[in-house]
């Protein structure tokens, strides 16, 4: 539906060119073959434009480059944990994940990193710099749950949740620039214009991470995209209900954090139990090998 209403705006445009031609030009003495040369310019100007606006059209540089941006507004908020033994267990499980994604490979990898905050939250930034508090990993009783966080956030940068929420204006004006058909010189007005449109998305981006939050059918989607990858590893989906269950406890008495960017863990729980039909599940052994790990890894936060 938007590709035709897309096309249609620019057949409008094109229309609306040649009609002025026609009217400021004498019609016998016009050349014709300038017009044509002329119109199929404006449209290859605006089908590179048009895609430049697409976030699937960005390359992974420039969405590492976004990411990057996005991620240092995050860390200017909240302080990273400095725990050398929680970072590399933290990291061994969410490659281990990426790479059951339908995305496993990004421009510079994913990244993973704690958050040293009691607030109940995650955020993943586009590039794969994603992002765990202590307060969401209390949240978690097993390594199962906490690898249903690590796989909803990779299921974002899968999707590219993060780019799709820039503005299409800003796209418009970045996407224009980095395919060439603007000059842009420091000082110059494009230039700042083109920086501002890039602080612009990288503002978006931060405000729905950290202020907002996503639409409910994106949440499903990454909700349904993780317990895709969980079960890819092996990992128990049954980890998943159970950190919904403690979170909705929590969410009885505190709305902040993860709460004011994600809906409420009672309808997550029936999405993915809708998920794990005909799927066996069975209950969580806390005394097995990966679960004394994730205790001895995370002991202390």
């Amino acid at each position: 539906m938007k590709n035709i209403k897309s096309k249609q705006i620019l057949k409008f445009c094109l229309l609306g060119i040649i009609a002025l031609m026609l009217l400021s030009i004498n019609v016998k003495s016009m050349d014709w073959g300038n017009v044509l040369n002329q119109v199929s310019k404006a449209v290859k100007t605006g089908t590179k434009i048009k895609k430049a606006m697409d976030v699937a059209n960005l390359t992974p540089l420039q969405e590492h480059y976004i990411g990057r941006a996005v991620a240092a507004n995050i860390l200017a908020k909240y302080k990273p944990y400095y725990n050398q033994k929680a970072d590399r267990y933290l990291n061994i499980l969410g490659q281990t994940l990426a790479q059951a994604s339908d995305r496993p490979n990004t421009y510079m990898g994913y990244r993973f990193l704690i958050l040293d905050s009691d607030e109940i939250n995650s955020f993943a930034t586009p590039g794969g710099f994603i992002f765990i508090t202590k307060g969401m990993i209390r949240c978690c009783n097993s390594e199962d749950s906490l690898a249903a966080v690590l796989a909803h956030e990779i299921a974002h940068v899968q999707w590219k949740h993060g780019l799709r929420s820039i503005r299409t204006k800003r796209l418009v004006s970045v996407g224009a620039v980095l395919l060439g058909e603007v000059a842009v010189k420091s000082g110059s007005g494009d230039f700042k214009n083109v920086l501002k449109a890039f602080n612009g998305s990288v503002n978006d981006i931060s405000n729905k991470l950290i202020n907002s939050k996503y639409s409910r059918a994106t949440e499903v989607v990454a909700d349904q995209t993780a317990v895709t990858i969980l079960t890819r590893v092996g990992y128990n989906p049954q980890g998943f209900i159970d950190l919904l269950k403690t979170m909705q406890e929590k969410f009885r008495h505190d709305r902040h954090g993860f709460y004011k960017t994600h809906p409420a863990p009672k309808s997550r729980i029936r999405v993915v139990k809708q998920c794990l039909r005909g799927y066996t599940i069975k209950e969580i052994n806390n005394n097995n090998a990966r679960n004394q790990r994730f205790k001895a890894n995370l002991a202390g936060i």
